[in-house]
């Protein structure tokens, strides 16, 4: 007999948007949305994918986009969009895909001192920019430091001479109640 493979592969997880998409357009009035999925979904952001379908959107939007959104289950709210769905046969190529960029440190400092862009359109304006401008524009905002550039020795001799001749030179030094006198005078 052959022994069978008792390694068990790992699940690999589902995302919670993907899930509802399937559930979404399986065309069945009496499938079930599982319950960690909808805690873990956004009514705004599902209202988010129906934003490029004309007057639906506008629909959605007076009617949802507000706090009355949030005195809705969000359990009814997804029956009702996926009612919709089935009445007037929109498909999944109808939806808009809104792309996300992963948080950085970098793009939320921009997003502080620019806070008129919005977080996902920061990476694309910094790659409008030409080089010379995004450095100083970086520069400018504290989010990247210029790097300095390494000492060769002949650098390094000349600011020791340097060094040398401040320390040994023996100029007087300023007396304040000198300079206050001649400033009030």
């Amino acid at each position: 007999m052959k022994k069978e493979n008792t390694k068990k592969e790992p699940e690999k997880k589902i995302s919670p948007y993907v899930v509802f998409n399937n559930w979404l357009f399986d065309n069945n009035k009496t499938s079930v949305l599982d319950e960690s999925c909808i805690n873990s979904l956004s009514c705004f952001s599902i209202m988010q994918l129906f934003s490029g379908l004309g007057n639906f959107t506008i629909f959605l939007n007076e009617y949802f986009n507000d706090l009355y959104i949030h005195q809705v289950p969000k359990e009814e709210f997804f029956k009702f969009l996926k009612e919709i769905v089935m009445k007037k046969k929109i498909t999944k190529k109808d939806l808009c895909f809104i792309k996300y960029f992963k948080s950085d440190a970098n793009i939320t400092k921009v997003w502080l001192k620019l806070p008129y862009l919005k977080r996902h359109e920061i990476p694309l304006f910094l790659e409008e920019m030409e080089d010379e401008e995004r450095e100083s524009l970086e520069e400018m905002l504290g989010i990247s430091v210029p790097k300095s550039k390494k000492l060769s020795k002949k650098n390094k001799e000349q600011i020791n001479r340097v060094k040398k001749t401040v320390t040994m030179s023996n100029e007087p030094k300023i007396n304040l109640s000198t300079l206050k006198k001649e400033f009030f005078n």
